[in-house]
């Protein structure tokens, strides 16, 4: 996946996250505005549950995706917030790979950005065999 722009980065990753979760047998909505913390919800059938969509094409020297955390906006890409202090229950990751991790907000802490290494793979929700650069 080819992320030229931020704008198609948030584009791509919210049209993976919606069909992720609608094939998966979710009934997804979409807010009508985008001054709420999440970009859709998805209905079990049980729970409701507000997902935040993060998109990222950002890797470290040894191979494993790095994701903001932080809430950005404008034209200048002004931090607005941070996505552990959104009213969020769920954050979805699309990476350029199309790797897909669903993360409960309760597990990302205190953080400004996330890097997704090893113990982190127990959130992916995707069967995409990933190769990493061996650490040295």
């Amino acid at each position: 996946m080819v992320f030229n722009t931020n704008k198609q980065k948030g584009r791509s990753g919210l049209a993976v996250a919606i069909a992720y979760y609608g094939t998966n047998d979710y009934t997804v909505s979409l807010p009508l505005n985008d001054t709420q913390d999440y970009d859709l919800i998805v209905d079990d059938g049980e729970k409701l549950k507000r997902v935040q969509v993060k998109s990222t094409s950002s890797r470290n020297e040894t191979g494993y995706s790095v994701v903001s955390l932080r809430n950005t906006g404008g034209t200048k890409g002004t931090v607005y917030g941070r996505v552990v202090d959104s009213d969020i229950d769920i954050l979805f990751i699309v990476t350029e790979k199309l790797e897909l991790y669903e993360i409960p907000k309760h597990e990302l802490y205190d953080l400004s950005s996330i890097t997704l290494t090893p113990e982190r793979q127990v959130f992916r929700v995707d069967s995409i065999p990933t190769t990493y650069k061996r650490e040295e």
